[in-house]
Formats: C-alpha cells, structure tokens, sequence
C-alpha cells in the first residue's frame, strides 16, 4: 500500500510512467518485445535501462538482449 501511495504522488508518478513499459524475460522475449514497442511509439531506436543488481548482472542483461536481437 505504501508503493501506490509514492506512485500516486506528484514526486512518483514519473516512475511509474517509466514502469508503464517494461519488458521482463529472456533475451529473445525482452528483445520481440522491444521490436513490438518501438512500432507501438514509432519510434526508430529505443533506450533501455537494465535495472539488475549489480554491473554484472546489468552487463549479463544487456547481453541476453543483443543475443535476442542477433547483434551477438
């Protein structure tokens, strides 16, 4: 109930538009997802924030995510 209430705030409303879009998976399944929400904005590049704990677990995530897209 406390989260909602930061949520709700004038100060964590910004985060929780952030949080509005966020794939969660595998690489493949995070990077169809990052495919499909760059058509949904029309956008022609995406920035990811990897929120894992950690720089290794941050680079692993990166990782998965360009092996997904065939970058890797």
């Amino acid at each position: 109930a406390d989260i909602d209430e930061l949520l709700a705030s004038p100060q964590g409303r910004p985060v929780a538009e952030m949080m509005h879009y966020t794939g969660v998976g595998d690489g493949d399944t995070v990077a169809a997802y990052l495919v499909e929400f760059a058509r949904h904005a029309d956008a022609d590049e995406v920035i990811v924030a990897h929120a894992a704990p950690g720089l290794d677990a941050r680079l692993r995530s990166v990782e998965l995510v360009a092996k997904g897209h065939g970058l890797i």
